[in-house]
């Protein structure tokens, strides 16, 4: 995988007047986003579906957290605090997320077994 044993780290980012919230997207690149012990880098950069990404409770080893994250092109804004597996999104959606929570900060969390 991409990703490195044990880690567990916040980024704060700072708030520029006029702004409330942060958006957070996948680059178009296969690959570029992968928390998961099992890349699949055959994915096509267009596919709006991508088998093995998840969300939630799905995510209790490797994740990236964004406190009050949901899908910014979602009507129900279905909300999700941790993201892992081959894309970000929702329900195996590649889609932004969007937080408004304050202070704007998300957090890596990875366990000790990455191959």
């Amino acid at each position: 995988t991409g990703h490195l044993n044990n880690l567990d780290y916040t980024v704060c980012i700072e708030q520029e007047y006029g702004f409330c919230g942060t958006e957070y997207y996948q680059a178009m690149e296969v690959g570029s986003f992968s928390i998961t012990n099992t890349t699949d880098l055959s994915e096509s950069s267009y596919d709006e579906r991508i088998y093995g990404s998840n969300n939630g409770a799905h995510c209790n080893s490797d994740y990236l957290l964004i406190p009050g994250g949901h899908c910014k092109n979602e009507r129900d804004h279905y909300s999700s605090d941790r993201f892992c597996g081959n894309a970000l999104g929702v329900e195996g959606l590649k889609q932004p997320i969007i937080s408004y929570s304050k202070p704007f900060l998300f957090r890596v969390k990875t366990d000790a077994d990455e191959l």
